[in-house]
């Protein structure tokens, strides 16, 4: 289906056109119809399979130009992420002359590119914690038919969703959309609960599944510099994204690197606001050839030429690692995401691998430069040589000797008796530890 197909405005196709986009997602299609319909959506879709642009385009195309009111709020977790959607509208403005955004923080105030009168703002994009701050600038009750919550698990967590409520039952939109890479199964009935009218629910499969490669690398406890270089070797990308759980793992591999002349950029919630900003635009505009980052850079984030991703630890749940590995093969282009681990992380990866992540487990060889297979070590159990002893004993006494006849039920009845020795003993050994507790205090 082509976006003319979707009841859009010429205007709105002719905009696309210009654009480059030539036909919708699956994706697209179903948030495009169903906010057409004025239906409430929440929309469970991979990174980099044009979530944005699926609300973004109804939602233009949907405003009263004749009005200067506000029409919607858009509600991202991070300055980052609410710069690049501005960066996504910009292009329709040529189009929509009287579009207009506004980037609001509660320090500056405003930062809207089309106009200067801020009244006249059709798109407020803020944060959940911003956005109280415009609504209290303002001397007029808003009226806004849209409310849109990109990356929307975190605002269904506990912290947040008492917070979402007040904002909703301030602004009372017509109309909510609640988009995110990963949701919980709570989040449907919490959202049903804040909107007013038919709710679509749409999953998109993982688009990017046969684009994106999954390895774990077992480092052997070398030093995470020593395997990121081996790996920058091996693979040779165009644009990584090195991720650390600590932002002082990150300043470590960043102060690392740079010694050794890697074209690298750090990028921490330590830095400031006005910091952050110039690191993003110097990112996205010259693509530096490594950025090492913590999970503040994981969300949302497009960097359509990202052909690797490093993890040098797992995060803390398979969610935060689904927005790490999406920052590489997106659009449908080729990516890895390798996550370095040790025989003492082994128990995570596994974890993992059982809520879906395909990893393909590796031995990284640091010297050669080379990956190789990795085998699983058998645990070798201890046993209590008293137990042992005993076993012996019990088998002795069930043995017959050759044209011997042997009793009914033997076998089964030798069996018992091993079981219960090797019961007797494993409840002497609690029995030893328990008191030994008791006597240490």
């Amino acid at each position: 289906m082509s976006f003319k197909g979707l009841n859009l405005s010429i205007k709105m196709v002719d905009a696309l056109l210009k654009q480059g986009f030539k036909a919708p997602s699956k994706g697209q299609i179903k948030a495009i119809s169903a906010l057409l319909r004025q239906e409430n959506l929440l929309y469970k879709g991979s990174t980099g399979t044009g979530k944005t642009h699926a609300y973004l385009i109804p939602l233009i195309d949907s405003f009263s130009y004749q009005n200067s009111s506000l029409e919607a709020i858009i509600i991202a977790p991070t300055l980052e992420l609410n710069q690049q959607i501005a960066n996504f509208i910009e292009p329709f403005i040529s189009d929509f002359p009287a579009l207009t955004y506004n980037l609001f923080n509660a320090k500056n105030k405003r930062m809207s590119v089309s106009t200067k009168n801020a009244s006249n703002t059709k798109i407020l994009i803020s944060t959940l914690e911003n956005v109280f701050s415009y609504i209290e600038s303002q001397e007029r009750k808003l009226n806004v038919n849209y409310l849109v919550l990109d990356e929307a698990d975190i605002y269904f967590a506990e912290n947040y969703f008492s917070i979402l409520e007040q904002l909703v039952n301030i602004i009372k939109p017509r109309q909510i959309v609640a988009l995110s890479a990963t949701t919980k199964n709570d989040i449907k009935n919490k959202l049903a609960k804040l909107v007013s009218g038919k709710l679509t629910y749409y999953e998109e499969k993982n688009a990017n599944a046969n684009n994106l490669e999954h390895l774990a690398l077992n480092t052997k406890f070398n030093d995470d510099v020593l395997a990121i270089k081996a790996v920058l070797n091996i693979e040779k990308p165009f644009l990584t994204i090195i991720f650390a759980s600590k932002k002082e793992k990150c300043r470590e591999i960043y102060r690392a690197l740079a010694d050794e002349n890697y074209d690298c950029l750090l990028f921490t919630s330590d830095a400031s606001k006005r910091e952050r900003k110039n690191l993003f635009n110097t990112i996205t505009r010259e693509n530096g050839q490594i950025i090492i980052a913590s999970d503040l850079f994981a969300r949302g984030i497009d960097l359509k030429d990202c052909d690797l991703v490093i993890s040098v630890d797992l995060p803390i749940n398979s969610e935060f690692y689904y927005h790490r590995a999406g920052r590489a093969g997106r659009y449908l282009k080729k990516g890895k995401s390798i996550v370095f681990f040790n025989e003492n992380s082994l128990d995570k990866i596994n974890s993992f691998i059982n809520k879906g992540i395909a990893f393909k487990l590796l031995n990284l060889d640091i010297k050669n430069l080379s990956y190789k297979p990795y085998r699983l070590k058998k645990k070798i159990k201890k046993e209590d040589p008293e137990l042992t002893k005993e076993i012996k004993k019990i088998k002795a006494s069930y043995s017959t000797k050759k044209h011997e006849k042997v009793k009914p039920g033997y076998k089964k009845k030798k069996q018992q008796a091993i079981e219960k020795a090797k019961w007797y003993y494993r409840t002497r050994k609690v029995k030893q530890k328990l008191a030994r507790a008791k006597k240490n205090g």
